[in-house]
């Protein structure tokens, strides 16, 4: 029979160590212009995601393309098809898990940011729920990066307007005239946070869905290295 008496448990949290996953495409920083810190999507991995990147020139732009630190499988753990992806963070424990990729992204700026030329430029790049993750990286952690890029993705509508104001990049916002997830409602979030962080970002349209192309990639690199002049 069981006890009568009840006692509710008692959430609580601990710190604790994990091994994170980065993948760069050069090892030689000495005459590196351009640092990129490029955050994938839902349901990606940085292997794949990183490959992408690959048509910027590594004497010039360093990637880092760190990987979400929470790991499923995307098809259900019974199917013989066991694709693995990996979230930044869900709703679950939500502060929590934002609290943890901020500083798992500020130890991963200081690992690089002594061995790369002082004068590099440093480009925050996200891509759907990566550019939310950017987004608050920038509110909430180390960085000040000279471009913030949102590719598929929007300025999510919690973004303290303070702490944005305390930062200076330029802002660039890409979209293909096909993705499934632009839609009326993300277009009014997006504008209603642009204008409250009175932001205007320089808008780059291209054919194709919610998925990052390289050849888009490759132009965007071009028009950053115009903007800077180097």
């Amino acid at each position: 029979m069981l006890n009568a008496q009840f006692c509710r448990m008692i959430e609580q949290h601990f710190k604790t160590t994990k091994t994170a996953r980065v993948f760069t495409n050069t090892t030689d920083l000495d005459t590196i212009e351009y640092v990129w810190v490029a955050l994938h999507g839902y349901g990606q991995l940085a292997s794949y995601f990183s490959k992408k990147f690959e048509t910027l020139n590594p004497k010039r732009h360093l990637v880092i393309v760190p990987e979400a630190q929470s790991r499923f499988y995307l098809n259900g753990v019974g199917l013989l098809d066991k694709k693995v992806g990996a979230t930044w963070m869900t709703k679950e424990d939500r502060e929590t898990d934002i609290a943890d990729y901020v500083s798992y992204l500020n130890e991963l700026k200081s690992s690089f940011e002594n061995r790369v030329p002082k004068n590099a430029k440093w480009v925050v790049f996200g891509f759907s729920q990566g550019a939310t993750t950017a987004c608050r990286w920038i509110q909430k952690g180390s960085i000040n990066p000279d471009h913030l890029v949102l590719y598929a993705g929007i300025f999510p509508p919690d973004l303290d307007v303070n702490a944005f104001e305390q930062k200076e990049f330029k802002s660039w916002q890409l979209r293909g005239d096909k993705d499934e997830f632009w839609n009326e409602r993300a277009k009014r979030e997006n504008d209603s946070v642009l204008k409250k962080l009175q932001i205007n970002p320089e808008w780059i349209s291209f054919e194709g869905k919610h998925k990052v192309y390289a050849d888009v990639l490759q132009s965007l690199g071009i028009r950053i290295e115009k903007e800077e002049g180097l």
